[in-house]
């Protein structure tokens, strides 16, 4: 009864759905709503699965009339409009009724047919209760409903256009405009040869980029690996560029029990960080509240002229210490001198002392005594002194309206010496001197006079007192100096 030239006329393609895609409210996922560490994700499923199926309307005909009855449908998906491959397997529907030609079916070929390719529907026919399928020429070619390919796995979205954005994500009710996930895998991964690959913005919260807040320009989530990594292959652009203009943190880190966050770079700074605020702003900011934590910590082993922070002003100080200063190591320095409110004006005015410099690396010990009738006086140093010192020099002057003579009688021995007076009871003025000879110092012994690096020959620490140009300053020679991007990156 039917015949090759038996005609289906495919009508209209209602919707091409690939893939488990959730839309709307079904699709929601739900972001911590506090800005408290979460340990766990939390994510909401969607309430029905919309699948892979697609609805398939179409009209068959025989010899030019619409047909009625109950039909048998065989359905197969091909790469090729002739020859080819199958793609999947058969999908078959018995005893669809066609009422003036018209039938519409539910088609669903798997996740795994659309995945970007060109597809061709094949269909073969018979009436039910009836013999062998004809298969009907040619095959159909299917092609998506608008914009349903940017929903398809695999999909690759390009576009020209500097006026909209080749793809926007929305969310008008609280929860995330973009989630990505992946077990194995990276979540979600941008890529720009100009600009920012990941571009977040939020108008309202705490950060236009913030870990866990509910209003979150950019979420990015990792229980046991890295939350957001940025990488950028141009020296003036940046990784991970993060924009505040509301008064709060362009980027914001945080880890329960590991680094909030982690910067690398093989050519300039790894942070970077600078503010134009007014006040005492502070380009990087680092702040502990745990118990013996750090606020910032700054490493360095990797050659002679390595910093692990280093700090410059040309207008005020290059560091300030609000505190109590540690120094595990040897401190160099041009000058020093200690700086304390004036006592006689101290709201007013400051006082401040010269060290004593000397090329040994002395201790000074120092006392007043009183010789016996005899004009003999021992001075007993603390148990630490002789392990401490060596090569001691002395020095003693006389005290009082009497003239007399005094000299050491016997020198240092088990932590104690002796003086004499030629007169009794004269008081006496003593002062003792030591070289350190502890552990620390016969390891680290202070060179008087050395060399300067080759690299730093040339150039001085205070170029302006020799006549010589700021260039000639000793770090514009030393590799590694702090430097900022050429330019903004982002763009925004």
């Amino acid at each position: 009864m039917y015949r090759k030239s038996l005609l289906v006329v495919f009508g209209l393609l209602m919707a091409l759905l690939v893939g488990a895609v959730g839309v709307g409210a079904a699709g929601k996922t739900s972001a911590p709503q506090t800005a408290t560490m979460q340990t766990t994700e939390t994510t909401t499923a969607p309430l029905s699965s919309v699948g892979s199926g697609f609805t398939y309307q179409g009209r068959l005909t025989s010899g030019g009339n619409a047909a009625n009855g109950n039909y048998d449908l065989n359905f197969s998906l091909w790469d090729a409009a002739s020859g080819g491959t199958q793609v999947g397997s058969t999908f078959s529907v018995a005893n669809q009724a066609v009422t003036n030609g018209l039938f519409t079916v539910q088609l669903d070929f798997g996740v795994d047919a659309f995945q970007g390719s060109a597809r061709w529907l094949q269909m073969a026919v018979r009436q039910t209760g009836g013999g062998s399928f004809t298969t009907l020429a040619p095959r159909q070619p299917l092609t998506a409903a608008p914009y349903a390919t940017s929903l398809m796995p695999g999909a690759v979205i390009t576009g020209t256009t500097l006026v909209a954005p080749i793809l926007s994500v929305s969310n008008t009710s609280s929860g995330d405009g973009v989630r990505g996930t992946s077990n194995t895998g990276v979540g979600v991964y941008g890529s720009s040869f100009q600009f920012s690959g990941v571009y977040g913005w939020s108008n309202h919260g705490n950060g236009g980029t913030f870990w866990s807040n509910d209003n979150t320009a950019l979420y990015a989530y990792s229980p046991s690996s890295i939350g957001v990594f940025g990488s950028s292959a141009s020296p003036n652009d940046a990784g991970i560029y993060g924009s505040n203009g509301n008064g709060g943190p362009g980027v914001v880190g945080i880890s329960p029990n590991g680094i909030g966050g982690y910067f690398t770079s093989t050519a300039s700074s790894g942070v970077y960080g600078e503010t134009s605020g007014p006040g005492s702003p502070a380009g990087v900011y680092g702040k502990s509240t745990g118990a013996n934590g750090n606020g910032l910590i700054g490493e360095a082993n990797s050659g002679v002229s390595a910093f692990g922070i280093w700090a410059k002003s040309t207008s005020g100080y290059a560091g300030y210490f609000s505190g109590n200063v540690a120094v595990a190591g040897t401190l160099s320095k041009s000058a020093g001198s200690f700086k304390i409110d004036d006592p006689t004006d101290p709201a007013n005015k400051y006082l401040s002392h010269s060290f004593v410099e000397s090329p040994d690396m002395m201790n000074i010990y120092n006392g007043n005594i009183t010789t016996d009738a005899k004009g003999e006086a021992s001075i007993t140093m603390p148990a630490w002194f002789e392990p401490l010192n060596r090569d001691f020099r002395y020095q003693l002057t006389i005290m009082g309206d009497q003239f007399a003579q005094a000299r050491v009688s016997s020198e240092m021995k088990e932590n104690h010496f002796s003086i004499k007076t030629d007169k009794p009871n004269i008081k006496v003025s003593w002062q003792v001197t030591g070289i350190r000879h502890d552990a620390y110092a016969d390891a680290h012994r202070i060179p008087v006079e050395e060399s300067k690096p080759i690299n730093e020959r040339g150039y001085y620490i205070h170029p302006d007192l020799f006549g010589q140009s700021a260039n000639k300053a000793v770090e514009n020679a030393r590799s590694g100096a702090p430097n900022a991007p050429a330019t903004i990156p982002g763009g925004k």
